[in-house]
């Protein structure tokens, strides 16, 4: 289940030299936030000893529109287009129609892009762990 909490971010140094966003020009200057936290992978009802991804969500409310930073604690993040992150987050999810997870989709996005395949020992030694315990 996702947890979040709103707030707000304070600058408190001056990054102007390194930085231009109007939201962080002024020190004291303070942006409404909303954060998440949440499993990557999991679905409702998941276990939060699963071991999955974990991931986060922060939306900035600006002047100048809503800026999103995300992120999660993979070892390896192997996605370097923010494009098929969304793509990569549908394969780990069921299918709406007959409630299974589907490894066709896992398979075609790996078969897509090639880059990803760095990923798969990883993948694979959640199997493997997940599989020790058990027995």
């Amino acid at each position: 289940m996702p947890l979040g909490a709103f707030g707000y971010f304070e600058v408190t140094h001056d990054i102007t030299d390194v930085c231009c966003a109007d939201f962080l020009n002024t020190i004291g200057k303070r942006t409404p936030i909303a954060v998440r936290f949440s499993t990557v992978g999991g679905e409702s009802g998941s276990a939060d000893s699963a071991r999955d991804p974990r991931g986060f969500a922060v939306k900035f409310y600006t002047n100048e529109g809503n800026y999103d930073l995300v992120g999660n604690n993979t070892p390896i993040f192997f996605i370097r287009d923010p494009v098929l992150f969304p793509h990569f987050i549908h394969t780990q999810k069921r299918n709406p129609v007959t409630n299974l997870k589907t490894p066709i989709c896992f398979g075609t996005l790996f078969h897509c892009d090639l880059k990803l395949v760095i990923k798969l020992p990883f993948f694979f030694q959640i199997v493997v762990y997940r599989l020790a315990i058990v027995t």
